[in-house]
């Protein structure tokens, strides 16, 4: 019987392959053990002293893990391997270099070994950290050539006094200006103030540079530096102003406009003046930046200026020199007889012409009148009779 049936899976290729399928699943597959973590234990230190809570990065093999650190500084955590079985890194490699990580500073560890444990790990990091915050904005005289002031603060946040601490106003890898101000204590803050050139760019952009060393033992591997970027806000430029009539005369409005510009835009145009009555203000907010005033009276001194306000925050405001104009008399001309005769009357009454090329009124009574005696004679004219 069992004789015939291998025959029979012998015969039929389709059974044997179905069998063999079976006891391929049936067998268990022999499966390799997963590597083991590395278990790392340790305290942290920043400058001599252990640091309650921190943040500490661990990284390997391109991946990163933050172990939870006590209020003592102390850290204990188990640094998943990598499975060279799967594509995906999901932890150490044998061998690989650990790095331990606190906020910008780095410290090197031990080689990860699967399996294994690193005790009592001392990680010692730098006390310097220095912070630059900027607490005042620039002058508003920041123009090309101008003087400009920019005020920081500078704060040791270390555990111990930094030394040789230095600020600068640095633009294109140059130094603009820069200060020494020499030591810093421990959670000491120094406020600077920076006066210097403006480039000849439009709104160049300032660099804000501090430096500092560790007064310590060994300073020559602990010195910081730290830079904040500073875009100095130009005032608006006002491009243009002009008045019209160029000789404002009395009896008509005169017109002032503005030409201005801001890389922020404008917010505001204020046209201030005083006509000797006392300072009266109008704004406009759209171009075009145009005024109209007066009417006044023949011989008023009108003085004036301009702020021009742009649309920054916070707002820069260009305000332009004072000026002033004087109202004359409306220009006149000469009659026939020698008498004064405005000359806006004048024009209105030639039409452009002058008063020789003008027709005299009798002539017009003339024509009208030998118009109408021709259509009378003609009307009167008996019938029949020859032209």
């Amino acid at each position: 019987m069992l004789k015939s049936r291998t025959l029979a899976l012998v015969r039929s290729p389709a059974l044997a392959a179905a069998w063999l399928l079976c006891l391929a699943l049936l067998t268990p597959a022999a499966s390799a053990d997963a590597p083991a973590a590395m278990r790392v234990e340790g305290v942290v230190y920043l400058g001599g002293q252990a640091v309650p809570n921190a943040d500490l990065v661990i990284i390997v093999s391109g991946t990163t893990w933050r172990p939870e650190v006590g209020p003592d500084g102390a850290f204990a955590f188990a640094l998943p391997a990598d499975d060279p079985d799967t594509p995906a890194s999901e932890g150490g490699r044998e061998a690989a270099a650990i790095t331990f990580a606190l906020g910008s500073s780095r410290v090197a560890g031990p080689r990860f070994a699967s399996g294994t444990t690193a005790r009592d790990l001392t990680l010692t990091f730098p006390a310097v950290d220095l912070v630059v915050s900027l607490t005042a904005v620039p002058m508003a005289a920041s123009r090309a050539g101008e003087a400009a002031s920019i005020t920081a603060n500078i704060t040791n946040r270390g555990g111990v006094a930094a030394t040789n601490v230095q600020l600068g106003a640095v633009h294109r890898g140059e130094f603009l200006t820069n200060r020494l101000l020499g030591d810093l204590g421990v959670d000491a803050t120094a406020e600077v103030t920076l006066t210097f050139t403006v480039p000849a760019v439009e709104s160049p952009t300032i660099d804000i540079v501090a430096t500092a060393t560790e007064a310590d033992a060994a300073p020559a591997d602990n010195s910081r530096s730290t830079r904040l970027r500073v875009i100095l806000d130009s005032p608006p430029l006002v491009e243009d102003v002009s008045i019209g009539p160029a000789l404002p005369v009395a009896g008509r409005p005169v017109i002032i406009t503005v030409q201005a510009s801001d890389e922020d835009g404008i917010a505001s145009v204020t046209l201030t003046w005083d006509a000797g009555t006392g300072e009266l203000t109008a704004s406009v907010v759209e171009p075009p930046y145009t005024f109209a005033l007066g009417p006044f009276a023949a011989g008023a001194e009108v003085s004036y200026h301009l702020d021009v306000v742009d649309a920054s925050d916070p707002a820069q405001t260009t305000t332009t020199p004072p000026a002033s104009f004087r109202v004359g008399q409306p220009a006149t001309a000469s009659s026939g007889d020698g008498a004064a005769i405005p000359s806006a009357e004048a024009d209105d009454s030639t039409n452009g012409t002058s008063p020789a090329a003008t027709p005299a009124p009798g002539v017009f009574v003339m024509l009208t009148c030998l118009v109408a005696l021709a259509f009378a004679l003609r009307a009167r004219r008996p019938p029949g009779a020859r032209r």
